[in-house]
């Protein structure tokens, strides 16, 4: 008997390699399909999410940019403000005040830091004091009043009508 031998070329075929090759129709192909597609439906919505993202992140910048040099522009003026606001009256001003709220009190109160100003043309002397500053007769009544000069409280009263309020402390009514 002789052997067989096998050809060196083929190898032998074991059971579990001739399963067939599964075949789909066109209806589940198209249903693979639009299930995998699904998946990535919102894809243009995050993709124009992620731009208006974008945009604002730089509307912010250009905000934080504008408000920074805001804020020195308006130290610089609060500097100017005061530079023709006596030393003596910068103690007036409020320190807890933000930048904008010091320069909106010193003009609010413009007349009462300028009546007191002294000139930088003309220095004082003794032969020309400044003259004091009376309130009129009813502002003299609401500071006798025990609510602060007609105001809800002391602070308010300081705030809103300096003139008096000075005068009062002065006069040791408060």
């Amino acid at each position: 008997m002789a052997e067989e031998t096998p050809n060196p070329g083929t190898a032998p075929v074991t059971p579990q390699e001739q399963t067939p090759a599964k075949t789909f129709t066109q209806a589940e192909v198209d249903g693979i399909v639009q299930g995998r597609v699904a998946k990535y439906a919102d894809y243009q919505e995050l993709k124009d999410k992620a731009s208006e993202l974008e945009t604002t992140k730089s509307e912010l910048n250009t905000l934080k940019t504008y408000k920074t040099d805001s804020e020195g522009r308006m130290e610089g003026f609060l500097k100017e403000l005061l530079a023709t606001v006596p030393e003596d009256k910068h103690g007036l001003i409020p320190n807890e005040y933000n930048t904008l709220a010091k320069i909106d009190y010193i003009q609010k109160n413009k007349s009462f830091f300028e009546a007191n100003a002294v000139s930088p043309t003309v220095t004082p002397t003794a032969a020309t004091p400044t003259p004091p500053v009376i309130p009129a007769k009813e502002t003299q009544e609401q500071v006798t009043n025990t609510n602060f000069g007609g105001y809800s409280s002391l602070a308010e009263w300081a705030m809103k009508d300096v003139g008096t309020y000075l005068t009062a402390k002065k006069e040791g009514k408060i």
